[in-house]
């Protein structure tokens, strides 16, 4: 890519959302944070799209290695949705 994924900026705007998250909100957190993503140009939403679902099948190949299942590594990647139902 002749560019990075997230400009200067960008990245100290998702360091600036991450400090203004609150516990408890965990839709309004997303919001906030697809929000800042969504400054970003097109390209680059698809090429973090693409890195996050790579991450994530990478982190799932780890948990069947040990005999862990999605259920308890799922907190691991999004521990403010512990309540919910996955």
């Amino acid at each position: 890519m002749p560019e990075p994924l997230s400009s200067d900026s960008l990245y100290q705007m998702l360091m600036d959302a991450l400090n203004v998250q609150i516990s408890g909100d965990s839709d309004g957190n997303a919001r906030l944070m697809l929000g800042v993503l969504d400054c970003l140009p097109a390209v680059n939403q698809v090429c973090y799209t693409v890195y996050a679902y790579m991450f994530s099948a990478i982190v799932a190949a780890a948990a069947i290695k040990t005999s862990r299942v999605s259920a308890t590594v799922a907190p691991c990647l999004n521990p403010n949705r512990n309540n919910d139902k996955i």
